[in-house]
């Protein structure tokens, strides 16, 4: 016979896989909230290339192709370029204005390096002709 009081009770039986359903939705929401919460800019990428660039007097335009990538705190900056033609080099502008100079790099090889504002984010990356 059912019992509609105590622990072996109809009415227990029946809420059992309700709270358990409830419980499994609010995991749900719980954890997309939490994943929604993550910074959507925590890394910086981008390429710089020799379209439409522009040399200084005497200089040959350089052909290159650069990648970069920087994680917050933005202090780190990784880059790969592929020189072609002509020499160049890749410096940050660091939000205390200073300058960190890549490598020369010249025309026939492929470059992989760091670059690092010291202590403070990075503001600006960008590139110059070398003669």
């Amino acid at each position: 016979m059912l019992r509609f009081t105590g622990p072996d009770s109809l009415s227990r039986r029946a809420a059992k896989p309700f709270i358990a359903i409830a419980l499994t939705i609010a995991a749900l929401f719980a954890g997309a909230s939490v994943a929604t919460a993550a910074p959507a800019d925590s890394t910086q990428t981008g390429t710089l290339s020799s379209a439409a660039a522009l040399a200084a007097p005497n200089t040959t335009p350089p052909v290159f192709n650069c990648n970069y990538f920087s994680r917050a705190p933005f202090h780190d900056v990784a880059v790969s370029c592929s020189v072609r033609v002509g020499v160049m080099r890749v410096y940050l502008i660091c939000s205390n204005n200073a300058r960190i100079n890549g490598p020369v790099m010249f025309a026939g090889n492929t470059y992989r390096f760091v670059l690092s504002c010291p202590g403070v984010p990075l503001r600006t990356i960008n590139w110059e002709a070398l003669a």
